[in-house]
């Protein structure tokens, strides 16, 4: 039996999410463009879709989402969300991150079988 998580894909995930984060909250107080923090937030996937499991990239998507409403929408610090621009964004978010998730599981098993 598989394990879904090790402590390093949480560590590495937990590291990677928490550095954008910083970023994006320096880019949101001097530009303020919500979008460019989505931008961020799929870089993060991206870099742990390619270093860990796929159950931490789907885990690690869904805290950012979180975030990103909570942190970066308005009404700020809250779970609402009023403009439907963000909405939509974040089902993007969603949805890319998924994505992107199986792309990188499929090409570091490609990688395996080439290195066997």
């Amino acid at each position: 039996m598989t394990k879904l998580f090790s402590w390093m894909d949480v560590r590495i995930s937990a590291a990677v999410l928490l550095a954008v984060l910083g970023c994006a909250f320096a880019i949101d107080f001097v530009v303020g463009a919500p979008i460019a923090v989505l931008l961020l937030l799929q870089l993060a996937i991206v870099m742990v879709a390619f270093k860990c499991a796929p159950a931490s990239t789907y885990l690690t998507a869904l805290i950012g989402a979180v975030c990103f409403n909570y942190f970066f929408t308005a009404p700020r610090y809250s779970f609402h969300m009023f403009n439907q621009d963000d909405i939509l964004n974040l089902i993007v978010f969603l949805i890319v991150a998924l994505v992107t998730s199986q792309f990188a599981s499929r090409y570091r098993q490609q990688q395996a079988l080439i290195s066997q």
